[in-house]
């Protein structure tokens, strides 16, 4: 690629143009003259004005036309033998209004038509321009980033470009950190299995308190019965009555020996109820999603009505109305000249008519032949008339304006579908989390009520164990009252029933407040210790994937930075007359220097100025050779301003063979290089 001409109205520069050519520019102009601005407007009209940077020093406010008028630019390329004209002006945001067309056409370039320019033309994106061949002010240094690093691992790998080892490596450390961090999933699935197996041990301690108990009131029942048995010939209504008494509670004990306590019951009709709750939501969300389907439905309908673009975004449409506008423009140019020919046919016939009566036949009957020729002419022109009205009538309001209706119907088609997909998401979600607690419940109900098949039937099976134990409370507290009212019995016998069924009483109270269901508890434990083991698993899985990444990156660099340290070492020999013998590079990019009279290589920050400047010129330099596509343009800015005289020509000479195979434009302040430029030829010196 190579820029012929750029026009700008952007900071100090008031509508002036700047002419190139290709290979070498060198282009001088004293401090504050805008050869900065001019750099800067280059990079701005390829990659764009970023707008959301904020602050006085973003370009967008650094950049403010001085003169008061809108930003606006043009640029004249010349790539793959084709002329391309770029122009940039301010619409709603600063030069956010953009068109490539042909130089000297209004025919658009179809692979421009975005307004990204820098990277369909020079193949690299915005990042890896900046750090490559656009070297600004005190801007030599060469900073890694993800886009350069994918650049530099395609480049080793021939492969496709894809996400960078800085990004995996970042993405792969995040997830494994949200499981094994201080919050992350691991210590909270630990912390929770500690306590659930602390409370499991709680609850076989208390089953084991249970046995001990049950084992005490059998003891005392047998005891309890023996004294009603020696009561029996002495049996009054007091005794009978608890007899029965004691015969109910007995039967509700039987009855309700396979149920959980009331307490883990009424959290078992809580969790029935919520996920009740859920299933109602489910069907309002199926009937939302019904209702969003049909909303869709409805908003492509009248797409229909728009055949000329069937299967185009809205963008699209306004893009195709926006060329059919510019041929239908240019059938009427051709209507109106084949018009202009038919008319001026009909005088030049009776002309020729007339020239026929007053000369010889034979050469005057060739006059004829330019009206007919003309008239031929006309006529093929006014086919282009119909043309040009057929096109019209597609558009029956209008080519923008047409396209403008369409655009909006597909954005309101396109708000539909997201509304949709949307209703759709939550529904899956609401269903996988529903259909997850049902079965959990079920799973609960059934260590009770085995012919439980669906929540309705699980929460009537909790209802009815509920109710179980409410009976047995019942039960117990009208035995307790007949227990505790006084014996009209004065028996030995009497006395020790009244102590024994006293006894048997506490430990029967006791009993109801030990009562738990550990199996539940078993089970969440062993959910848990899953959970826990495919958390582990994940860990080593990352782990292993951030090991074999950190491999593969090494892999990689090993193949790449001998090659770019070898380059590099080559250009900064030459740039310092062949003082420095190796230069080593790390993966961000660092840079140290091995002089020819050293044992050691130096960091660049403990090298002069000038020689840290050149280094990493050389090190731009092998990148762009490298990495970068031969059509990218290189823009140095004031880049060799710290480098003495000699290892000035050195550069130059460097860059003057670089030229051979990309532009290179050289911003300076300083004489020096147009002095040199002065004794080569074919290298354009231009005085802004």
């Amino acid at each position: 690629m190579k820029i012929r001409r750029m026009t700008a109205t952007f900071g100090k520069l008031d509508r002036r143009t700047l002419p190139l050519s290709g290979g070498l520019n060198i282009l001088y102009a004293p401090n504050e003259s805008g050869k900065t601005t001019w750099s800067v407007f280059l990079r701005t009209m390829l990659y764009g004005l970023d707008t959301r940077e904020r602050g006085p020093l973003a370009d967008k406010n650094r950049y403010l036309s001085w003169s008061g008028t809108a930003m606006e630019g043009l640029m004249d390329l010349e790539i793959q033998n084709r002329r391309i004209t770029l122009t940039r002006h301010t619409g709603r945001a600063p030069l956010s209004e953009a068109q490539a067309v042909y130089t000297g056409t209004a025919e658009p370039v179809p692979e421009l038509a975005a307004g990204s320019w820098g990277e369909a033309l020079l193949g690299i994106p915005r990042e890896v321009f900046e750090r490559t061949a656009f070297i600004g002010q005190a801007g030599l240094g060469v900073s890694q980033t993800p886009s350069l690093e994918r650049r530099i691992t395609t480049l080793a790998t021939a492969g496709e470009e894809g996400i960078s080892f800085t990004e995996a490596q970042t993405t792969l450390k995040k997830q494994l950190s949200r499981r094994t961090g201080r919050t992350g999933t691991l210590p909270a699935l630990e912390a929770e299995l500690s306590e659930t197996a602390s409370l499991l041990r709680q609850a076989e301690t208390q089953q084991e308190e249970q046995a001990r108990l049950q084992r005490e009131i059998d003891r005392l029942e047998e005891q309890e019965a023996y004294h009603i048995q020696e009561m029996h010939r002495h049996a009054s209504p007091q005794l009978r009555q608890q007899e029965e008494a004691r015969a109910a509670l007995r039967q509700q004990e039987k009855e309700v020996a396979a149920l959980p306590g009331k307490t883990n019951l009424l959290a078992l009709r809580a969790a029935a109820f919520s996920t009740a709750a859920n299933q109602t939501g489910k069907n309002r969300l199926t009937e939302q999603l019904r209702l969003r389907s049909e909303e869709s439905a409805a908003a492509k309908a009248p797409l229909e009505g728009f055949p000329l673009f069937q299967g185009l975004t809205g963008q699209e449409a306004i893009d195709r109305a926006g060329t059919d506008a510019g041929r239908w423009q240019s059938l009427q140019e051709r209507a109106l000249l084949g018009k202009r020919l038919t008319i001026a046919a009909l005088p030049l016939a009776v002309l020729a008519a007339i020239l026929l009566f007053l000369l010889p036949p034979w050469p005057t009957a060739l006059l004829f032949l330019l009206p007919i020729a003309l008239l031929a002419t006309g006529q093929s022109f006014r086919s282009a008339q119909q043309q040009a009205e057929e096109l019209a009538a597609a558009y029956p309001d209008g080519f923008s304006e047409h396209a403008a209706q369409y655009d909006a119907l597909y954005q309101h088609w396109e708000d539909t579908l997201q509304a949709e997909a949307e209703s759709r998401t939550r529904l899956q979600e609401l269903v996988s989390s529903t259909d997850a607690a049902v079965d959990q419940v079920l799973t609960n109900v059934r260590i009770f009520a085995p012919e439980a098949d669906s929540l309705p039937a699980a929460v009537t099976a909790i209802d009815d164990a509920i109710e179980q134990l409410d009976r047995l409370d019942a039960a117990r507290t009208a035995y307790d009252q007949l227990c505790a009212a006084p014996s009209l019995d004065d028996s030995p016998h009497t006395t020790a029933l009244a102590e024994t069924r006293t006894a048997l009483a506490g430990c029967r109270q006791r009993l109801a407040q030990l009562q738990t269901d550990p199996s539940q508890l078993s089970a969440r434990l062993e959910t848990l210790t899953a959970q826990k083991q495919e958390v582990l698993m994940e860990c080593e899985a990352l782990s292993l994937a951030l090991a074999t990444l950190e491999n593969a990156n090494a892999s990689i660099q090993a193949k790449f930075s001998p090659a770019l340290g070898a380059e590099t070492t080559q250009l900064f020999s030459r740039l310092t007359g062949g003082r420095y013998r190796k230069v080593l590079l790390d993966r961000d990019l660092t840079a140290q220097a091995e002089a020819v009279s050293d044992m050691l290589p130096h960091a660049a920050s403990l090298l002069s100025r000038g020689a840290a400047d050149q280094l990493y010129l050389a090190l731009r330099l092998a990148l762009c050779r490298l990495v970068l596509p031969a059509p990218a343009p290189l823009i140095l800015d004031d880049a060799l301003s710290s480098f003495d005289d000699d290892r000035l020509t050195l550069a130059l000479e460097v860059l003057f063979e670089e030229a051979k195979n990309r532009q290179i434009l050289l911003f300076t302040c300083q004489s020096r290089e147009v002095r040199w430029a002065r004794n080569h030829v074919n290298v354009h010196i231009a005085t802004l």
